[in-house]
């Protein structure tokens, strides 16, 4: 990223990133695209001992994601290097979801390495004790290679891997929400990419064209999925989830504002059905050519710019997320690689996280259209030749005036979605806005009331 390496992060994260400063660097093993395979280890690789825990057995659980398609063809990579044998198994989300918290509830230690959204279960995991701090693993020479280059990770994508002072995750990707559009469409129109909410409604209204299956925007519908994506527009109207006193903000009137607009465009200009409609039905939507615009996380470039699934691949423009009548804001979103308190293998599962997490394995999967956190990896030669300019000045500028995470920061993160997503229904079908949102707002209390 090009997010400056003189911002500063708070409290205990500014601790971390002072003590770590330039004195960590990325991991020792190098690959190369398409076929990767080791190259001769660099002399920084060769002080270091790869195989302190040759033998050793570990268990990753993750999620189904481009970051897990992306890894577990090199694997053998990694037991090559390691000597370590690696059981990988991933889930569709909520299965994931599902299965990674019976298994840590139970203590087993049957999990050694875990992708975790901080966003989403943070503050629940934290709560629980379930995560191991990493800042000791980091900072130990005897465990992480003299190349690792800690300080090379964007400060943002830390600070949402950060929770309670705590480094409990090494960022694999990271998205924000974008402006995904037509851009052979916005030309012959004569339509900008758009910079404010009035823009943006705007271009749906001179875009959509349901008699011919030109639909002009794709806005998730489906209650709780759509609380992510929402998210940003309530912090465009200068709203959030939970006011400075800690209590439940979603009958504000920036948040009515946020649950009216959007609600409005997905009604007017979206397609038929919206409600039903989450991230898998819109970006499939897109790629058939049948939306001008697509508002939703950017990770999903890699989806749209495929030409074995995408018609309109190589038509694509991209742009930030447009300004609120009060704020320019959009919301931020990592997935990362954690150690579970109760593994037990956390030295060799600390050596995969950092392998996983190497410069090279951010090049492979930026490479492939999904944003990363390290910062050198976006001025790579390897990536800038054939980079997509557009795109790469969106993820960036994104990630710089982003402050919030696209979740509520409570502990039932999903509970809250739950409660929330009615409103964004209600908001599509034209019904009461400020009164569904007030019943959202009194179940939210209780929510939180509940678990802390």
């Amino acid at each position: 990223m090009t997010t400056s390496r003189s911002r500063r992060l708070g409290g205990a994260a500014l601790n971390r990133r002072q003590v770590l400063g330039g004195a960590l660097g990325a991991t020792g093993l190098i690959l190369t695209t398409g076929g990767r395979s080791p190259a001769s280890p660099s002399a920084a690789q060769a002080t270091f001992d790869w195989k302190k825990f040759d033998g050793s057995r570990i268990r990753l659980l993750a999620n189904a994601h481009p970051w897990t398609n992306s890894v577990k063809p090199v694997l053998a990579e990694f037991q090559e290097l390691t000597g370590i044998q690696v059981q990988a198994e991933d889930l569709p989300e909520a299965q994931f979801r599902q299965k990674l918290t019976t298994e840590l509830s139970q203590g087993t230690g049957s999990v050694d390495v875990m992708m975790s959204a901080p966003a989403q279960e943070g503050l629940k995991y934290d709560q629980a004790g379930w995560y191991e701090p990493l800042d000791r693993f980091v900072q130990d020479p005897a465990l992480t290679a003299p190349d690792y280059d800690f300080a090379d990770f964007a400060p943002r994508p830390i600070e949402m891997q950060t929770v309670n002072g705590k480094l409990i995750g090494i960022p694999v990707q990271l998205e924000s929400t974008m402006i995904i559009y037509r851009k052979d469409l916005f030309e012959e129109k004569g339509i900008a990419p758009p910079a404010t909410f009035a823009d943006l409604e705007a271009a749906a209204e001179a875009l959509h064209a349901p008699d011919d299956r030109l639909f002009a925007i794709g806005l998730r519908g489906k209650g709780a999925a759509a609380t992510s994506q929402w998210s940003s527009f309530l912090y465009g109207y200068g709203g959030d989830w939970l006011d400075p006193a800690g209590a439940p903000a979603l009958a504000s009137q920036p948040a009515i504002d946020a649950f009216t607009y959007y609600g409005n465009l997905a009604r007017n200009y979206g397609p038929r059905g919206v409600e039903n409609n989450s991230w898998a039905e819109n970006v499939a939507l897109f790629q058939q050519g049948q939306l001008g615009i697509l508002v939703d996380a950017s990770v999903f470039k890699v989806n749209v710019e495929d030409p074995s699934a995408s018609t309109v691949a190589g038509k694509v423009g991209y742009a930030v997320f447009p300004q609120g009548p009060a704020a320019h804001d959009v919301a931020g979103f990592t997935w990362g690689l954690s150690i579970p308190a109760s593994a037990k293998n956390k030295e060799a599962a600390w050596y995969f996280v950092q392998w996983a997490t190497s410069k090279a394995q951010n090049l492979a999967l930026l490479q492939k259209g999904v944003p990363v956190a390290r910062q050198s990896t976006w001025q790579d030669p390897a990536y800038v030749e054939t980079s997509n300019k557009e795109f790469d000045q969106a993820q960036q500028t994104s990630i710089q005036i982003s402050k919030h995470t696209s979740n509520p920061p409570v502990v039932s993160v999903q509970e809250v979605r739950d409660a929330v997503g009615p409103v964004i229904i209600a908001a599509i079908q034209g019904g009461d806005v400020p009164a569904a949102a007030q019943q959202a707002n009194e179940t939210v209390k209780t929510i939180i009331a509940q678990s802390g």
